[in-house]
């Protein structure tokens, strides 16, 4: 739902409101309107993009976790690092950020 989206990026991000509706291409009063009409909106899905992008504290503390544990794969790292409460990404987002960071180890 739009409306659950802004709010976990607000409290993720730290954005304002206003910052998330200008990157989901929302205005304002339409968004307002949505909040005034509540459930009614629960068939309405937000798109994907920009907003599920990793924070940079994110990607440091996943590169940082990934030169520790230089033996492991991405996908074991991605969920150690949610055990161990170091970051919580998806196993295909610490894939592209070893990627982006050449750190992939391929044995």
């Amino acid at each position: 739902m739009i409306l659950d989206t802004v709010e976990q990026t607000r409290e993720r991000s730290g954005w304002k409101v206003q910052e998330i509706l200008g990157r989901l291409g929302v205005p304002r009063s339409v968004y307002y309107d949505w909040r005034a009409r509540g459930d009614r909106l629960s068939d309405r899905s937000a798109p994907g993009f920009l907003l599920d992008k990793p924070l940079a504290e994110e990607v440091e503390a996943v590169v940082a976790y990934a030169l520790e544990h230089t033996r492991e794969g991405y996908r074991r790292l991605a969920w150690m690092m949610v055990d161990e409460d170091v970051a919580y990404l998806s196993p295909a987002t610490v894939y592209r950020i070893l990627s982006e960071k050449d750190l992939l180890c391929r044995e």
